[in-house]
């Protein structure tokens, strides 16, 4: 019998079978290979125990220093460019490390601008500018004359360009 890919169904399962055997023996192998690790550090001299913790620590500084370079790299970076988190992009870390594990924030603020100048559409976008406000916007007052105060003969002339009149 043929299955929907073409291959027979007795193939199929001769290859199920043999993958379980070899996961089974990785398995074993894996076991096998926690066990030996842990015999040769229980037979390991302690100046092999001290030289793969120095070692092990040396790692763990190495990565807190790149993560470190990094940090100072974005924090430079978030005063000129729009997306500071892309800096580390356009950057050679490692570069910035000083002999004696210090960063060089001046490298760093250098390389940030050739950045810039090369690529100014990194730089963040100049601020919105807020509009000055404009007396001659908004609603206007009519400083027309004052009938109030305004002569009887004034203020008729003013009524008859509506087409109204006084009462009297």
């Amino acid at each position: 019998m043929v299955s929907a890919d073409g291959v027979s169904l007795g193939e199929a399962d001769k290859w199920r079978g043999l993958a379980r055997k070899h996961e089974e023996r990785a398995k074993a192998n894996a076991a096998k290979a926690k066990k030996l690790e842990e015999l040769e550090a229980k037979a390991a001299s302690d100046l092999e125990k001290a030289t793969v913790r120095a070692e092990a620590a040396e790692k763990r500084a190495q990565a807190l220093l790149s993560r470190a370079v990094t940090a100072e790299v974005k924090a430079l970076a978030a005063a000129t460019l729009a997306e500071p988190g892309d800096a580390p992009l356009y950057l050679n870390l490692p570069g910035y490390i000083s002999d004696d594990h210090g960063i060089d924030t001046e490298a760093i603020a250098a390389d940030l601008a050739k950045v810039l100048e090369a690529k100014p559409h990194l730089a963040k976008p100049d601020p919105k500018r807020k509009p000055k406000p404009d007396v001659s916007q908004g609603p206007q007052l009519d400083t027309g004359a004052d009938f109030t105060s305004a002569s009887k003969e004034t203020f008729a002339a003013e009524l008859g360009k509506y087409g109204l009149r006084t009462r009297s």
